[in-house]
Protein backbone atom coordinates (compact mmCIF):
# COMPACT_ATOMS: atom_id res chain seq x y z
CA UNK A 1 0.00 0.00 0.00
CA UNK A 2 1.36 3.71 -0.70
CA UNK A 3 0.52 6.32 1.41
CA UNK A 4 1.63 9.47 0.21
CA UNK A 5 1.87 12.96 2.04
CA UNK A 6 3.56 16.14 1.27
CA UNK A 7 5.14 17.31 4.08
CA UNK A 8 8.57 17.18 3.00
CA UNK A 9 10.14 20.84 1.98
CA UNK A 10 13.81 20.64 0.24
CA UNK A 11 14.96 23.78 -1.16
CA UNK A 12 11.81 25.57 -2.42
CA UNK A 13 10.07 22.16 -2.90
CA UNK A 14 7.31 20.36 -1.53
CA UNK A 15 7.71 16.75 -2.38
CA UNK A 16 6.01 14.01 -1.85
CA UNK A 17 6.48 11.36 1.14
CA UNK A 18 6.59 8.49 0.17
CA UNK A 19 6.38 5.28 2.51
CA UNK A 20 7.92 2.91 -0.02
CA UNK A 21 11.23 1.24 0.36
CA UNK A 22 14.27 3.28 -0.08
CA UNK A 23 15.36 1.68 -3.67
CA UNK A 24 12.23 2.84 -5.02
CA UNK A 25 12.18 6.10 -3.27
CA UNK A 26 15.73 6.43 -4.61
CA UNK A 27 14.43 5.62 -8.07
CA UNK A 28 11.29 8.32 -7.70
CA UNK A 29 13.66 10.61 -6.38
CA UNK A 30 16.71 10.44 -9.35
CA UNK A 31 13.96 10.45 -11.89
CA UNK A 32 11.66 13.17 -10.79
CA UNK A 33 14.95 15.37 -10.27
CA UNK A 34 17.01 14.19 -12.35
CA UNK A 35 17.74 18.02 -14.02
CA UNK A 36 16.87 19.11 -11.22
CA UNK A 37 20.40 20.10 -9.77
CA UNK A 38 19.08 23.80 -8.11
CA UNK A 39 17.38 21.04 -5.56
CA UNK A 40 20.99 19.49 -4.77
CA UNK A 41 22.78 22.64 -4.81
CA UNK A 42 20.19 24.37 -2.21
CA UNK A 43 20.75 20.74 0.11
CA UNK A 44 24.18 20.48 0.72
CA UNK A 45 23.24 17.06 2.73
CA UNK A 46 20.68 15.64 -0.13
CA UNK A 47 23.50 16.12 -2.63
CA UNK A 48 26.45 14.21 -0.55
CA UNK A 49 23.66 11.33 -0.26
CA UNK A 50 23.00 11.72 -3.92
CA UNK A 51 26.71 11.26 -4.75
CA UNK A 52 27.13 8.48 -2.33
CA UNK A 53 24.68 6.33 -3.46
CA UNK A 54 25.74 7.15 -7.30
CA UNK A 55 29.26 6.16 -6.26
CA UNK A 56 27.71 2.52 -4.89
CA UNK A 57 25.27 1.89 -7.93
CA UNK A 58 28.29 3.08 -10.56
CA UNK A 59 30.86 -0.04 -8.12
CA UNK A 60 27.85 -2.27 -8.68
CA UNK A 61 27.30 -1.59 -12.21
CA UNK A 62 31.52 -2.31 -12.77
CA UNK A 63 30.62 -5.94 -11.34
CA UNK A 64 31.45 -5.70 -7.20
CA UNK A 65 29.31 -7.29 -4.68
CA UNK A 66 27.02 -5.41 -2.24
CA UNK A 67 29.54 -4.93 0.56
CA UNK A 68 32.79 -4.01 -1.49
CA UNK A 69 30.26 -1.14 -3.68
CA UNK A 70 29.37 0.34 -0.22
CA UNK A 71 32.81 -0.36 1.41
CA UNK A 72 34.52 1.40 -1.90
CA UNK A 73 31.92 4.34 -1.87
CA UNK A 74 32.09 5.13 1.88
CA UNK A 75 35.80 5.01 1.84
CA UNK A 76 35.71 7.49 -1.69
CA UNK A 77 33.43 10.00 0.00
CA UNK A 78 35.31 9.46 3.46
CA UNK A 79 38.31 10.88 1.81
CA UNK A 80 36.33 13.54 -0.16
CA UNK A 81 34.42 14.97 2.31
CA UNK A 82 31.09 13.81 0.99
CA UNK A 83 28.82 12.85 3.96
CA UNK A 84 32.38 12.79 5.96
CA UNK A 85 30.91 13.12 9.39
CA UNK A 86 28.13 10.98 9.31
CA UNK A 87 29.76 7.95 6.86
CA UNK A 88 33.02 8.06 9.89
CA UNK A 89 30.68 8.32 13.28
CA UNK A 90 28.27 6.05 11.83
CA UNK A 91 30.20 3.74 9.07
CA UNK A 92 28.99 0.81 11.03
CA UNK A 93 25.39 1.45 11.23
CA UNK A 94 25.47 2.93 7.72
CA UNK A 95 26.65 -0.63 6.31
CA UNK A 96 24.09 -2.64 8.49
CA UNK A 97 21.35 -0.80 7.11
CA UNK A 98 22.29 -1.20 3.49
CA UNK A 99 23.02 -4.46 3.62
CA UNK A 100 20.08 -5.42 5.35
CA UNK A 101 17.88 -3.69 2.71
CA UNK A 102 19.29 -5.17 -0.01
CA UNK A 103 19.22 -9.00 1.35
CA UNK A 104 15.95 -8.07 2.88
CA UNK A 105 14.11 -9.31 -0.65
CA UNK A 106 16.53 -12.63 -0.22
CA UNK A 107 15.58 -13.67 3.64
CA UNK A 108 12.13 -12.89 2.49
CA UNK A 109 12.10 -15.69 -0.14
CA UNK A 110 14.08 -18.00 2.25
CA UNK A 111 11.49 -17.10 4.51
CA UNK A 112 8.76 -18.05 2.04
CA UNK A 113 10.40 -21.19 1.07
CA UNK A 114 10.73 -22.54 4.08
CA UNK A 115 7.21 -21.83 5.16
CA UNK A 116 6.29 -23.61 1.48
CA UNK A 117 8.24 -26.56 2.04
CA UNK A 118 7.03 -26.89 5.80
CA UNK A 119 3.70 -26.46 4.63
CA UNK A 120 3.83 -28.73 2.03
CA UNK A 121 5.43 -31.24 4.93
CA UNK A 122 2.28 -30.99 7.12
CA UNK A 123 0.16 -31.58 4.16
CA UNK A 124 2.32 -34.91 3.00
CA UNK A 125 1.29 -35.69 6.95
CA UNK A 126 -1.96 -34.55 7.13
CA UNK A 127 -3.05 -36.18 4.23
CA UNK A 128 -1.58 -39.23 5.12
CA UNK A 129 -3.02 -39.71 8.56
CA UNK A 130 -6.45 -38.72 7.13
CA UNK A 131 -5.68 -42.09 3.91
CA UNK A 132 -4.98 -43.80 6.87
CA UNK A 133 -7.94 -43.10 8.59
CA UNK A 134 -10.17 -43.14 5.88
CA UNK A 135 -8.59 -46.54 5.17
CA UNK A 136 -9.62 -48.19 9.31
CA UNK A 137 -12.59 -46.30 9.28
CA UNK A 138 -13.68 -48.42 5.37
CA UNK A 139 -12.46 -51.55 6.90
CA UNK A 140 -14.43 -51.47 10.38
CA UNK A 141 -17.54 -50.69 8.46
CA UNK A 142 -17.08 -53.69 6.16
CA UNK A 143 -16.14 -56.17 9.21
CA UNK A 144 -19.08 -54.12 11.28
CA UNK A 145 -21.45 -55.22 8.55
CA UNK A 146 -20.12 -59.06 8.17
CA UNK A 147 -21.46 -58.93 11.83
CA UNK A 148 -18.11 -59.19 13.56
CA UNK A 149 -18.10 -57.74 17.28
CA UNK A 150 -15.82 -54.81 18.61
CA UNK A 151 -13.87 -57.00 20.17
CA UNK A 152 -12.44 -58.87 16.56
CA UNK A 153 -12.61 -55.76 14.13
CA UNK A 154 -10.06 -54.61 16.93
CA UNK A 155 -8.02 -57.64 17.14
CA UNK A 156 -7.74 -57.47 13.30
CA UNK A 157 -7.38 -53.89 12.34
CA UNK A 158 -4.07 -53.96 15.39
CA UNK A 159 -6.27 -51.18 17.42
CA UNK A 160 -7.80 -50.53 20.19
CA UNK A 161 -11.86 -50.77 21.05
CA UNK A 162 -12.21 -46.92 21.67
CA UNK A 163 -10.93 -46.46 18.13
CA UNK A 164 -13.03 -48.82 16.31
CA UNK A 165 -15.76 -47.37 18.16
CA UNK A 166 -14.75 -44.08 16.82
CA UNK A 167 -14.20 -45.12 13.55
CA UNK A 168 -17.60 -46.56 13.40
CA UNK A 169 -19.69 -43.74 14.48
CA UNK A 170 -17.51 -41.58 12.45
CA UNK A 171 -18.35 -43.76 9.26
CA UNK A 172 -22.28 -43.88 10.09
CA UNK A 173 -22.06 -40.07 10.92
CA UNK A 174 -20.46 -39.45 7.39
CA UNK A 175 -22.10 -42.17 5.25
Amino acid sequence: MVRKSFKWYAGGFWLPHIHLNRSYRDHLFRFLFKDKRELLEKCRRLEEYSEFVSRIHDALGRGMSLKHAIETAMDSCIEEGILKDVLIRQKTEVMHMLLTEFDEKKYKRSVYQDGYEDGVREGEISGFTKGREDALRDLARKKAAQGKDMTAIAAELETDIPTVERLLNTASGNH
